[in-house]
Formats: structure tokens, sequence, C-alpha cells
């Protein structure tokens, strides 16, 4: 014995499928805006940053620790638009559950040195422009080309250390995320 087509539950569940269908179509139309809006801001940023890393290396006036900081923190931010521009955008438009799996985590932590390592190299830049504001006939021996290499060499294996723990057997199985 079926359910009457008039009864409330059907008409219940009729309403369920139009509204199920019309939110899929309105959420489709928003991953195309939201990844057609990382894509454009993403694209913009590696071109900024390919553009600051080539500058970076060819202005005679940035051959000192400012520009060995600003090309490590170039990298860095280019590190984090390929991420956004190559993983997350596609990700965000095809609503894939590859994202929530080990790939999408390992993505993420990759994701996650790159910024870190930007954060720090950003608080060296301003500790080098401190230095150089206040202690100007001191600034470069303090930030000199090696010790400035050395900084560097710690921020990037900071940015590192940061991420090991994710690496470690069982956090991926531990772990669970939930596709919206």
């Amino acid at each position: 014995m079926g359910i009457p087509t008039n009864s409330v539950y059907a008409r219940a569940v009729n309403w369920y499928q139009m509204t199920n269908a019309t939110a899929t179509a309105i959420r489709s139309n928003e991953d195309i805006f939201v990844s057609g809006i990382l894509a454009v801001i993403g694209g913009f940023g590696l071109m900024s940053n390919c553009i600051a890393m080539v500058a970076a290396r060819r202005n005679p006036v940035l051959r000192n620790a400012f520009g060995m900081l600003c090309f490590s923190h170039s990298i860095a931010n280019f590190g984090v638009m390929v991420v956004f521009v190559f993983w997350v955008t596609p990700m965000t438009l095809l609503q894939s559950h590859l994202s929530t799996e080990l790939p999408g985590k390992v993505m993420g932590q990759i994701l996650i040195m790159f910024w870190d390592v930007c954060v720090y190299s950003h608080l060296l830049i301003s500790v080098n422009r401190i230095v150089a504001i206040t202690l100007p006939h001191q600034a470069s021996t303090l930030f000199n080309i090696r010790r400035t290499g050395f900084m560097l060499a710690a921020v990037w294996t900071l940015g590192f250390c940061h991420i090991i723990p994710y690496f470690w057997g069982g956090f991926h199985q531990h772990v669970k995320l939930k596709p919206r």
C-alpha cells in the first residue's frame, strides 16, 4: 500500500525535493562565482609576486638584507597563491570530496607552511625596518647578508616544523573532515 499523493507526508517530501534541487542550483552558482573570484585574485597575486621576485633580484638597491627578506616573503606568498589557484579554486568549483581526503590534507599542510613563512618573513622585514630606523649605524652589521641568510633558513625551517606533526602516521586517520 503506497502513500497517497495528497497526504501531508507526500507533499512534504515533494517540497523537500524541490527545495533541495533549488538549493543545489544556487550553491552551484555560488561555487562558480567564488571560484571565479579565487581565480582572478589568485592570478593577480601570482603575477604580483612574480614581479616582486624579479624586482628583488634585479634591482641593485635591493641587493642587501632587506632585498633578501622581500624575496623570501614573495616566494612564500607565491606558494600560498599557487595552492589557492591550482588546488582551492578547482576544489571549490567541483565540490570534490578529494579536498577532505589525504591529498586535500597534504595541500592544507603545504598551505600552512607557506602561510607561516609569510608571517615570519613579514616579522623579519618589520624588525629589519625598525633596526634600520632606530639604529642606522648598526643596521648593516646586525642584518648583514650572512646573518640574514641564517635568519631566513630559520624562518623556512620553522615553517616546516609547524607542519611536521601533521605528517605523523596516524594523524590522517584520526582527523575526520566533513564535506559541506
